[in-house]
């Protein structure tokens, strides 16, 4: 059985796009996760409302806006990490700021239990001055974001 509860949203400055969960929660997953796989992340899934204009809705570009509310599903991973508020999810100001996460939002969020490995994790760059931040910076971005995702086998990542 899926574990689901609604939590407010908190946003604060760090430097990572794990949540943090309050400390109960934390608790029971712990729990879960030690008596787990060798799982190090727990993937959730959060849905929320945010506020979208009607044009980004529909893909029409241009002209006035209308701004309406829709619901908003995404997945992210909790690696350990307490909240400071027991009734509260809290995240990043970046992270918050690109999915439409408004202070005070109230969040479904949901234990996911089995999530579809990946094959594969590709980095392109978009541009000229990408690919060349990306030949210059290969290391530490393969570090971090191998840190940031469940690694089933380290053996596997080149």
């Amino acid at each position: 059985m899926a574990l689901s509860e609604r939590l407010v949203a908190v946003i604060e400055p760090y430097a990572t796009c794990f949540v943090k969960l309050p400390r109960q929660l934390c608790d029971v997953l712990l729990r879960r996760r030690a008596s787990a796989t060798n799982h190090l992340l727990v993937p959730l899934e959060l849905v929320f409302e945010t506020i979208v204009s009607d044009d980004d809705a529909a893909g029409v570009d241009g002209g006035a806006a209308g701004r309406s509310p829709r619901m908003k599903r995404i997945a992210v991973g909790w690696n350990g990490d307490a909240s400071r508020d027991p009734g509260a999810i809290t995240f990043s100001t970046h992270f918050a700021a690109l999915n439409g996460i408004e202070p005070g939002s109230i969040v479904l969020v949901t234990v996911l239990e089995y999530v579809t490995p990946a094959p594969m994790l590709t980095v392109e760059p978009v541009d000229a001055d990408s690919s060349e931040i990306l030949e210059l910076n290969q290391g530490f971005l393969e570090q971090n974001l191998l840190a940031q995702v469940c690694l089933a086998c380290s053996s596997r990542a080149s």
